[in-house]
């Protein structure tokens, strides 16, 4: 059960990274952070950096959303994850054709069939006929591998499911294979972009694939798909473009969503001295610059706290707040783009009124964001965490909105990048 209070030290449980056992861990503060500890009897006790900042783990922790989370271990029954889960993701393959040195589902790392996809569709819960339904995220690996991807589309569309590609983008250089994906219904791609260095590109990738990021950005663009970048973000590798990279998204109205994920000690990389590891606090600091005080870490507070006030009024799970996740929502105006809690203010909705009463009207459609029907003048962003395996809050881990839909049933995302996805 999930641990009710906020302040620390705070009881939870984690997993040994090493024997997999549960285990009992504290979360404490030290120094102005916030640090966990954790003993195993069969490898001892371990400290372990969790959080930079715990005025803001504390800040975090208070705008969440806590829930009725199931037991573990796992694995979960659908029923335990149906009334917060937004997205859910499958595995079409392990296959790569990239050998990222951050991959955090370390693909390409072994030999492993790719599932039939009968075996894949049987996995998919029933949904009801109506209500909110979430998203299906194709994961993998690179699923762009498989020569049967426009049938596992048509698939899940049969199943009034949206479909939602995870790609390097390589294979989708091929205007044919945009063809049957287009064809067959697809209509999001979530593209791994790593910003405009060469640097970072090889640091991150292995190779410089900025050219071609470019390329099948404006390819995907002509073909009518909604983008969703996915944007890894290390210290001293790619941080400070990311006020370069918020302005790239708002200038392309076929860029739906703007993803930014802070680097974890996790899959292919698990070095506890690793200097580019990234924490949310880092990551608010490095938006302020970048973006020039256009987004600042009062903004993100301010909009973490609005979704979670809008989750209590409506119970509805695309408001349910993570202590991992900070979600914005930016509008795209003639000077660029302001942060929606900013219209909020008096002033703004005296001046701008109608950009406010744009908002209220796309709230439907907002509500099921992954369709891509709100209108192109909104961008929405969001910020998120993924665990580090050594310092795993495993109480927290479980209040996940990201379920996989594993041949052993369902596991929340960290859980089963840190934890099972070698035996799923």
């Amino acid at each position: 059960m999930q641990n009710s209070h906020d302040d620390l030290p705070r009881p939870t449980r984690s997993i040994c990274p090493s024997c997999k056992r549960l285990i009992q861990a504290t979360l404490y503060e030290k120094a102005n952070d916030v640090w966990m500890t954790t003993h195993c009897p069969q490898h001892g006790d371990a400290d372990h950096l969790f959080w930079k900042n715990a005025g803001l783990y504390r800040q975090m922790k208070k705008s969440a959303n806590g829930g009725n989370l199931p037991s573990y271990p796992c694995p979960f029954k659908w029923e335990s994850f149906a009334h917060m889960a937004t997205t859910l993701a499958v595995d079409p393959t392990l296959r790569c054709n990239l050998h990222c040195p951050d991959c955090f589902s370390q693909a390409g790392s072994a030999e492993s069939p790719d599932p039939i996809i009968q075996e894949i569709l049987s996995r998919v819960p029933r949904l009801g006929p109506a209500g909110f339904r979430p998203n299906i995220a194709l994961v993998g690996g690179e699923s762009t591998l498989r020569q049967d991807v426009p049938e596992l589309v048509r698939g899940l569309i049969a199943k009034r499911i949206t479909p939602r590609l995870n790609t390097n983008g390589l294979m989708l250089l091929d205007p044919e294979k945009r063809r049957q994906l287009k064809q067959a219904g697809l209509r999001w791609v979530i593209l791994q972009f790593d910003g405009f260095s060469r640097e970072a590109s090889i640091r991150l990738r292995g190779r410089d694939l900025i050219e071609e990021k470019l390329e099948v950005i404006e390819a995907l663009a002509r073909d009518g798909f909604s983008i969703h970048l996915a944007v890894m973000l290390a210290k001293g590798v790619n941080d400070s473009e990311i006020g370069r990279i918020v302005g790239f998204a708002v200038g392309h109205p076929h860029i739906k969503r703007l993803s930014f994920y802070p680097r974890s000690r996790v899959g292919r990389n698990e070095d506890p001295a690793d200097s580019s590891i990234m924490h949310l606090d880092e990551v608010f600091d490095a938006m302020e610059r970048g973006t020039g005080g256009r987004i600042t870490r009062r903004d993100i507070v301010e909009m973490k706290w609005l979704w979670h006030r809008l989750f209590q009024i409506t119970r509805h799970p695309v408001f349910r707040q993570r202590i991992c996740i900070a979600p914005l929502v930016l509008l795209r105006t003639e000077e660029g783009y302001t942060v929606l809690n900013r219209l909020l203010e008096a002033r703004a909705i005296l001046e701008k009124p109608h950009i406010l009463l744009q908002v209220v009207r796309s709230l439907p459609d907002l509500l099921s964001f992954d369709r891509g029907a709100y209108p192109d003048s909104i961008l929405l962003v969001n910020i998120e965490k993924f665990y580090h395996t050594d310092a795993f809050d495993l109480d927290e881990a479980m209040n996940c909105h990201h379920i996989y839909l594993t041949s052993q049933g369902c596991v929340p995302f960290c859980l089963y990048n840190s934890f099972f996805r070698s035996n799923a």
